[in-house]
């Protein structure tokens, strides 16, 4: 029943949660870029700097420093194991894992004891102070001033988070007015327990009885003024006979002394009541319910505000709200009312930890250059900006060259012939044979085709799965024919003489896609099952089965070099995993719709991706970076590919066009039209001269350019 009435709030709810996540997380990625690299680099000092004042600030400093480039170098060694590990050292694997996870936290302990030291100045400033804006203010009569002075000196650095009794109309009803206050008083139980202030990783320190009775924004800007040093949360809520706002103060985030105030829309509690009443809820229950909202409301802004501190200050810090999810549940917070909470933190603790990534790369790069005279690094920088200046202009001469050209060879793409009417109600995967002659492609009836590329002609048709085949592939020597159905398995066929050689069982559903690796030795295959298979075409054995995605793989690739295989699918998102081990290297966000087909420039450096959000986006292999993102089409993008020399990328799309882009710049050269119905496949022969498509108006055409 709890359940059932907690769903009839949604809408009021929501409306209420969402947009202050936004607002303070815009707030906070405002000062991300400027505030966290000014203190990263605060806090990643040069390694050859020496500290001669020893004060206690700057031994702090000094200690922190050295600890650093100790894990800066640990770190460095874990990374590069760890790549290098087998799928069998598991043991080995945990043991650097907990290494990094000790180190961290030594590390954290000592950021905190700096950070002490850095407000020790300021909190002596204040306590001198602190009689005179007693004296001068009489709001501060509400407080109690040597509370006040105790949380100043207080020796461990820790977020104070302070919670005042709401604000309540005595029109409301008699159990607002005497049980919320002292139901408020569990905030501080909900803190105590996840965010102890004996923790090192996020020290909390609460209050529920710091004020003495209801405060407003004026007396948050006033408090501030004594305990500017001491990074806060207020959280305070007004609530009428009809609807309750919560409000939040802060300040110290991103070593921002500033004010930063932020309150929800309205929630209209009195509406609430009536939809639980409507949902059979007694009128005691729906009161008491909506109290017990109001304070899982609360826990959710503290636990969020302390989780954004320790995260804006230290990039390896894991926030604790992630865990607290069914807990959150329980106090009647449904999951997708939190969402954007835990989407936030998770933007923010990726942008840290890029950030802290690079920092610490520039550390490593100092110590090794250690003994480097600066003059002689000026002189080559000096040196390099030379040979830059020197060349640019030919380069651009050169990339304006070739620019022409490719634009010249993208227009002269022509249809010379179309293969159609052989039943083929739809056309989903085309590929090319290595050595350019021949094409193969799908069919929906249980069977795959090879055509000869230049006359058009049907060669073969492959027999033998119970479903329709939905994708095929070529091992690199031309000799063997891969094809996966909606049986569930995958057959292997001999080009030259049509027979079957094995089939693959193995996949819980259809096969969505298959590629071989450059040397031929590995097939992989992406399912409607979630998974990535692995098989070993010399035996035809399962070698593994990667880490699944959340939903349907739509398609795989394999680097030119063998080493990373991508895989994208109906989750969204890119995952690129090292083919060696077996390990994921990173997932790769951006799309906001399913990602349909990933491809892999012949040179390597370039994953390109195409979705159902309508975009081709250009990705960097290496760092899983986003290089740009490609709109023109007005549909589905169904297939991409990209040409032998790493100029063109075709894309297919459910709005019938082919179209052609500089895979430089990202600008559309041109669009082919032909089809009438959606392009679902379309591939490069390994010339670079001949395009085929595949489309669901049963047909395929060849397309072909001057050269």
């Amino acid at each position: 029943m709890f359940a059932k009435a907690i769903l009839a709030l949604g809408p009021l709810i929501s409306e209420v949660l969402s947009p202050i996540a936004r607002n303070i997380g815009h707030k906070l990625g405002e000062t991300l870029g400027n505030k966290s690299q000014q203190w990263l680099e605060f806090l990643i000092p040069d390694p050859n700097q020496i500290f001669s004042d020893s004060t206690e600030i700057e031994q702090a400093k000094q200690s922190y420093s050295q600890e650093l480039l100790e894990y800066a170098k640990a770190k460095d060694a874990r990374d590069n194991e760890l790549l290098n590990l087998t799928l069998a050292q598991t043991a080995r694997r945990l043991e650097l894992q907990a290494q990094e996870k000790e180190d961290r936290l030594k590390l954290a302990a000592l950021q905190r004891d700096l950070m002490r030291e850095l407000q020790a100045k300021d909190i002596q400033v204040k306590l001198a102070e602190i009689q005179t804006i007693w004296d001068k203010d009489t709001w501060f009569s509400k407080l109690n001033r040597e509370e006040t002075k105790q949380i100043l000196l207080q020796q461990q650095h820790r977020l104070l988070i302070l919670l005042s009794p709401p604000k309540i109309s005595k029109r409301c009803p008699e159990t607002f007015c005497e049980d919320l206050p002292i139901e408020m008083r569990s905030v501080g139980d909900f803190l105590r327990q996840h965010y102890p202030q004996q923790d090192v990783l996020r020290p909390v320190k609460f209050y529920s009885d710091y004020f003495t009775e209801s405060i407003g924004d004026i007396d948050v800007e006033r408090l501030q003024r004594i305990l500017s040093p001491v990074p806060t949360t207020i959280l305070y809520s007004d609530i009428s006979d009809y609807a309750v706002t919560f409000r939040v103060g802060f300040w110290g985030f991103l070593n921002n002394q500033e004010v930063s105030l932020f309150s929800t829309k309205v929630f209209d509690w009195e509406e609430a009541k009536d939809a639980l009443l409507a949902s059979g809820v007694s009128e005691k229950k729906a009161l008491r319910m909506i109290r017990q909202l109001i304070v899982a409301i609360h826990k959710l802004l503290a636990g969020f505000l302390a989780d954004l501190y320790y995260l804006n200050i230290d990039p390896g810090y894991e926030p604790q709200l992630f865990n607290l999810k069914d807990e959150l549940a329980e106090d009647g917070l449904a999951e997708e009312w939190v969402k954007p909470y835990f989407d936030i933190l998770q933007d923010i603790q990726r942008r840290q930890r890029e950030q802290y990534e690079q920092e610490l790369k520039k550390l490593i790069q100092q110590i090794e250059a250690e003994g480097q005279s600066q003059a002689s690094a000026k002189a080559e920088a000096q040196r390099q900006q030379q040979i830059q200046e020197a060349s640019a202009k030919a380069e651009a001469q050169r990339q304006q060259q070739i620019e022409e050209k490719i634009i010249r060879k993208a227009h002269s793409f022509k249809c010379v012939k179309t293969l159609n009417g052989v039943a083929m109600p739809s056309v989903d995967c085309v590929v090319i044979s290595p050595d350019g002659k021949t094409l193969a492609s799908n069919s929906s009836g249980n069977c795959s085709k090879l055509w000869n590329l230049h006359t058009g002609e049907l060669i073969r048709t492959f027999y033998g799965h119970s479903g329709a085949v939905n994708c095929v592939a070529i091992n690199p020597n031309g000799k063997i024919l891969a094809s996966g159905s909606y049986d569930r398995t995958i057959k292997l066929w001999n080009l030259e003489n049509g027979q079957e050689i094995s089939t693959l069982k193995g996949h819980s559903s259809l096969i969505r896609s298959l590629v071989f690796s450059p040397d031929g030795r590995t097939l992989a295959s992406g399912s409607q099952d979630n998974s990535i298979k692995l098989w070993y075409p010399k035996n035809w054995q399962e070698i593994c089965t990667l880490p699944r995605h959340s939903s349907s793989v739509y398609s795989v690739a394999i680097s030119p070099d063998g080493q990373t295989l991508a895989s994208g699918g109906h989750d969204k998102t890119i995952k690129l995993w090292n083919l060696k081990n077996g390990h994921t290297l990173c997932t790769l966000r951006g799309h906001s719709e399913s990602v349909s087909s990933v491809t892999i420039s012949s040179n390597g450096p370039t994953l390109a991706s195409g979705s159902y959000d309508y975009t081709v986006k250009l990705w960097n292999l290496k760092t899983g970076q986003e290089i740009r993102t490609l709109r023109g089409h007005s549909d589905y993008v169904n297939s991409v590919a990209i040409s032998p020399d790493g100029q063109i990328l075709v894309s297919g799309s459910g709005d019938s066009t082919i179209k052609l882009w500089n895979l430089q710049n990202g600008d559309t050269i041109f669009t082919l039209t032909g089809h009438s119905a959606k392009v679902n496949s379309v591939c490069f022969s390994p010339d670079g001269n001949t395009l085929v498509s595949g489309s669901s108006d049963g047909s395929i055409k060849i397309w072909r350019c001057d050269g």
